[in-house]
């Protein structure tokens, strides 16, 4: 599942919450007359809500309403299929018994974190996926300004030294990004 998904998914299923929520609170306090609230909505300015449907506007609202929930709902199950990623990998070497196998996501996961213990290195993030029908596991940095470019360099190399050693046949790829922040301007 991706990161955009897994957003949207949780935000639909709060907002769907909520609505549920509040529509049960406000049939429990119907029932129960809380706060004399039938005769305040029956004497006041809310309208007769069962006469909605024969007004002009049900039609537009009902099919407006629609359209949105299956909007979110198709991006929440494209966002939610499989990934269209490398998942586990064969090792070279496998024998005929038994399959060697590793989760390049988890490598992955691993090798970016690993960055993250160089002094400047704020955050880092990975996707593995196929560019141009290469496996290629592809780390971001988010770095401080004065982070040693250097150091991050010589990481990436072993980094990757260990990858091709490991990953040997069929290869996989490693590409780092490093995106450095702004400096603060002093006033």
């Amino acid at each position: 599942m991706t990161t955009r998904a897994s957003v949207l998914t949780r935000l639909t299923v709060i907002v769907f919450s909520l609505v549920i929520l509040v529509a049960g609170l406000a049939v429990l306090a119907w029932h129960f007359d809380v706060a004399d609230i039938r005769d305040r909505l029956t004497g006041g300015p809310v309208p007769d809500v069962t006469a909605w449907p024969e007004a002009k506007w049900w039609p537009w609202a009902l099919g407006i309403t629609c359209a949105v929930a299956a909007i979110v709902a198709l991006t929440s199950l494209l966002g939610l299929a499989a990934r269209h990623g490398i998942g586990t990998w064969v090792l070279d070497g496998a024998s005929p018994s038994g399959e060697l196998s590793a989760d390049v996501h988890a490598v992955a996961s691993a090798s970016a974190q690993s960055f993250t213990r160089i002094e400047g290195v704020r955050k880092a993030s990975h996707r593995v996926h196929e560019r141009e029908g290469v496996p290629t596991m592809e780390i971001t940095l988010r770095c401080a300004p004065s982070v040693a470019l250097d150091r991050v360099e010589k990481a990436a190399r072993i980094n990757g030294a260990v990858l091709a050693k490991s990953f040997d046949k069929p290869h996989l790829a490693q590409r780092v990004f490093v995106r450095i922040e702004k400096a603060a301007r002093e006033q």
